[in-house]
């Protein structure tokens, strides 16, 4: 019998001129073929379309660093997985037989990481990169940005204050139509347009 499982919070991020992105708030993620709504055991807060199991691999963040750990075949550098394993910078990791999904932590100062399919699948809904995120991201022109936006000449950066996400910038910002402040929330779907770029955030 499976146990009940709740998925963690995600949001999408769709930017304008640059693609979507899947954040995922919670320490530990699984990754897996999507489910039905009604499944009792918890759905992949990554789900894959591929031939997978429905919990075929978990990533937890403890502290600043991430632990991989295996429920099916999942192999780094060729080798398959027997256990838990602490994941490095750019680590390309291996689900089934074909799922190839890159690692990387850009940011020094922030532990949130970015995971980037390399194969030919896709997620369900379709982004371009997965943030597992910590305390903050940054979306930007810099090579240190979370999400690279290259003609960007402003920063963008969510954090987390409590229960709630926040952003702030150096652009001016226009929060679903209206004139805001260089900082604010990120409350349910809603659209940030700012100087030089737009963005729209979806609860999920």
């Amino acid at each position: 019998m499976s146990i009940a499982r709740k998925t963690s919070r995600r949001m999408l991020a769709w930017i304008d001129d640059v693609g979507g992105y899947l954040i995922c708030f919670g320490d530990e993620v699984l990754l897996g073929q999507p489910a039905s709504a009604s499944s009792t055991s918890g759905r992949a807060e990554i789900p894959i379309l591929a031939d997978l199991s429905r919990r075929h691999a978990s990533i937890r963040r403890e502290g600043e660093s991430y632990v991989l750990t295996p429920i099916h075949r999942v192999r780094i550098a060729g080798q398959q997985l027997a256990g838990a394993t602490l994941l490095a910078d750019s680590t390309l990791i291996e689900l089934g037989e074909a799922v190839r999904l890159r690692f990387r932590k850009p940011h020094a100062l922030s532990a949130t990481a970015v995971l980037t399919i390399e194969s030919h699948h896709k997620t369900d809904p379709a982004v371009d990169n997965i943030l597992l995120m910590s305390e903050s991201c940054v979306f930007g022109a810099g090579r240190h940005s979370h999400i690279q936006c290259r003609r960007w000449t402003s920063e963008f950066v969510l954090f987390r204050r409590g229960e709630e996400l926040h952003f702030r910038t150096s652009a001016g910002v226009h929060l679903n139509g209206a004139p805001a402040s260089s900082a604010g929330v990120v409350a349910g779907n809603c659209r940030v347009e700012c100087d030089d770029f737009a963005m729209s955030f979806e609860e999920i």
